[in-house]
């Protein structure tokens, strides 16, 4: 259901309730994404430098023998 220009909308954020306008809406949900979009790339960082750092530990093993 789209809202008519300056109807106003509730959004919880936290604990509580507050009005928001269409454009309100519309930042909130931009930085929700943002702040999905940079878990993400973090994640992959850590998982990257997991594997990498399991692949030096192995060849560090397979040398040492």
């Amino acid at each position: 259901m789209r809202s008519r220009p300056g109807e106003r909308r509730t959004i919880q954020q936290g604990v509580g309730m507050v009005f928001a306008g269409d454009g309100q809406v519309a930042a909130a949900a931009e930085s929700a994404l943002a702040a999905i979009g940079g878990v993400v790339v973090a994640t992959a960082a850590i998982v990257q430098g997991l594997a990498d750092g399991s692949t030096t530990a192995r060849e560090q093993l397979l040398r040492s023998r």
